[in-house]
């Protein structure tokens, strides 16, 4: 019978090692994907918090961060589990994300508990490019947040009378010329897109009619509830709208090129004039939209993205 109480103990280590091995698998399985979904779950936090509060740089880097913390806040994240830090040029956004999990099966094993961590990076510059830009080439300058700008030039302007931009009014021939062309372009925008460094023609000619015809029918197709204005409107709206920001160094006289250095956003204020002159007019607004931004000059326009 020695022999039978000697098989009777090896199954007894054998079921031992067995249930060893399958509570370490079941340890494995629940934990490792429990761990794994507060890992996706995290990471999707970061993300979203990092391009939430990016899109308040450069100019407020303290509600940058207040923005972040919100989002990680309604993402699940425990306040005390976030960390952001903003770069000395206040162009790019770090947030670090972290939660304790308690274990299930682990803790069989001496694991109670353990603290999980994401990460995301995000960046904010001048847009290298935009789609949809209206035919305005407004000369490079430093603009000035809230304030009205002329979009064009009408024919009493100093510079016109001087000769220094004969025949030119501001307006480009994007995608073909002639006054239709131009028309269409400022009531549907341009359906290419430009990139800076472009050189783009410009369209001589005062443009009167098609300036008045296109500027309004952007302003009429606003039918927002309450009417949308330079700094509450609805995104998407009509009357904004993106410019070509050109280099002036070399005035354009006639049907000419011009450089693009950047992009600006403008809400359309309204047209006036009379007879041969349409003046059009917008406040100067920075927003953010989707596209690839780039270290160059700075004119409000910008794109984020993630960059870790």
């Amino acid at each position: 019978m020695g022999w039978l109480r000697d098989e009777r103990g090896s199954i007894a280590a054998i079921l031992a090692l067995a249930m060893g091995v399958l509570l370490s698998m079941t340890a494995l399985v629940v934990d490792g994907g429990l761990l794994y979904l507060v890992r996706a779950r995290l990471a999707d936090a970061a993300d979203a918090s990092a391009l939430a509060g990016v899109q308040e740089l450069p100019e407020n880097p303290e509600e940058a961060e207040l923005v972040a913390r919100d989002f990680a806040s309604r993402n699940g994240v425990p306040a005390g589990g976030v960390v952001v830090n903003i770069s000395d040029n206040w162009h790019r956004i770090e947030v670090e994300v972290s939660q304790t999990v308690n274990l299930m099966f682990a803790r069989l094993f001496g694991f109670r508990q353990v603290e999980v961590k994401a990460k995301s990076c995000a960046r904010v510059g001048p847009v290298r490019a935009v789609k949809g830009a209206v035919p305005f080439g407004v000369e490079r300058q430093a603009f000035e947040y809230g304030v009205q700008y002329t979009l064009n030039y009408v024919s009493n302007d100093k510079d016109r009378e001087n000769g220094r931009h004969r025949g030119n009014f501001g307006a480009l021939a994007l995608g073909g010329t002639g006054g239709g062309t131009y028309r269409d372009n400022i009531k549907y925008g341009y359906s290419g897109t430009l990139h800076v460094g472009d050189w783009v023609e410009t369209e001589p000619g005062r443009m009167a009619g098609p300036t008045w015809q296109g500027v309004e029918y952007r302003i009429n197709q606003c039918d927002h509830v309450p009417g949308c204005s330079w700094n509450s409107f609805v995104p998407g709206c009509p009357r904004l709208v993106y410019v070509p920001i050109v280099d002036s160094a070399i005035p354009p006289k006639g049907r000419d090129y011009v450089q693009i250095v950047g992009f600006a956003a403008f809400f359309l204020e309204g047209v006036e004039g009379h007879g041969s002159s349409a003046r059009v007019t917008g406040t100067f607004i920075r927003t953010v939209i989707e596209g690839e931004c780039w270290d160059g000059e700075d004119f409000g326009l910008r794109s984020c993205r993630l960059v870790e």
